[in-house]
């Protein structure tokens, strides 16, 4: 079943659980299999931001074939953690004035 939905697109551990109805931790013992195997391997990182305000996760993409994993980028700098913080904050604050001066509507049109 992995194998299938490896042929088609690469996928995370998380996009391949869901869309095969299994638990995570079945997805990643079979990915492991598979890596040990040599016929899966880690092609991307992709920075999991789903929900805002949240921690952001790397996540490893898999893909079919052998070879090396792809490597791990760098974690974000403390002035990029600190410039992702600020931007979510002014967000936030934005939004609550307009609510606050009855302007939401207008705020959500201009989006």
């Amino acid at each position: 079943m992995i194998l299938r939905e490896l042929e088609v697109a690469n996928w995370t551990v998380l996009e391949l659980s869901a869309s095969l109805g299994l638990p995570r931790t079945t997805v990643v013992a079979a990915l492991r299999r598979l890596k040990d195997n040599g016929l899966a391997r880690v092609v991307a990182y992709d920075r999991d931001e789903s929900v805002v305000g949240a921690r952001s996760y790397l996540r490893p993409v898999y893909g079919l074939g052998a070879g090396a994993d792809a490597k791990r980028p760098r974690p974000l700098s403390g002035a990029q953690k600190q410039r992702r913080y600020r931007d979510r904050k002014s967000a936030i604050l934005r939004v609550r004035r307009h609510v606050r001066l009855g302007m939401f509507d207008q705020l959500m049109r201009s989006a």
